[in-house]
């Protein structure tokens, strides 16, 4: 089962007292941050972190590492919808103006896209993944695959998708890039299906997937790390 088919409660919209009022983000601390713009709670690495700039403009930051004072965002399309609403609320909650950029949902989408390929090539590098359906497919039946990534290309065949699916056991998939995306990591001009084995490359690259496919999908996306149910 792909993340982006795990049952997630409705996306919450702007809620009333988030659009008129004010409530003071919770400190940096703990495991997990409030969405300033729904005032409802989630583990940290499942949301979308943000710093105000020198310059007062709203900058995704979606490795967390920006220095300065950071405010979240629930990754859903229903979040970043209202730039005029966001930037009022970015500006109570920094004290000061702010400049919500009117692509600031498809920015972040480019840095988390970046962000898995990136890490999709990382596992690459370490000898942790490997592509093409017959290399998979043996790993996979071979369980080589457990508690690891099944990326099949977005734009995969029908037959292609239901057989893989069918042989990843307690592997989870995710189907967010093209066969081009895909191939570019591989060094090959498309890649249909690979494999990153579990480990930190696998956990690292899930954790930014299902932001990335909760942008995408909104409340048809994984809402978390442990409600991600492994295929079956």
């Amino acid at each position: 089962m792909t993340m982006a088919a795990q049952t997630q409660p409705p996306t919450t919209p702007m809620s009333p007292s988030a659009a008129n009022g004010f409530e003071e983000p919770a400190p940096e601390t703990g495991p997990e941050r409030r969405c300033l713009a729904s005032g409802e709670s989630g583990p940290k690495e499942l949301m979308i972190r943000f710093v105000v700039s020198p310059a007062g403009e709203v900058v995704p930051d979606v490795a967390g590492r920006l220095p300065g004072r950071g405010f979240w965002l629930r990754p859903e399309p229903a979040m970043m919808k209202d730039v005029s609403a966001l930037a009022r609320l970015f500006g109570r909650a920094a004290r000061r103006p702010v400049q919500v950029p009117d692509d600031l949902a498809r920015r972040v989408d480019g840095l988390l896209a970046a962000r898995c390929l990136e890490r999709i090539g990382l596992a690459r590098r370490a000898g942790r993944a490997l592509a093409g359906a017959d290399k998979v497919a043996e790993a996979l039946a071979r369980g080589q695959g457990r508690g690891g990534v099944v990326l099949e290309a977005a734009d995969a065949g029908a037959d292609g998708k239901n057989k893989m699916a069918s042989d990843a056991d307690d592997v989870r998939v995710i189907r967010a890039f093209t066969a081009d995306e895909l191939g570019l990591v591989f060094g090959r001009a498309r890649t249909v299906h690979a494999l990153v084995v579990a480990g930190g490359h696998a956990d690292a690259l899930l954790s930014d997937a299902a932001r990335l496919e909760g942008l995408r999908g909104g409340a048809e996306a994984a809402q978390g790390l442990d409600g991600m149910k492994r295929t079956d």
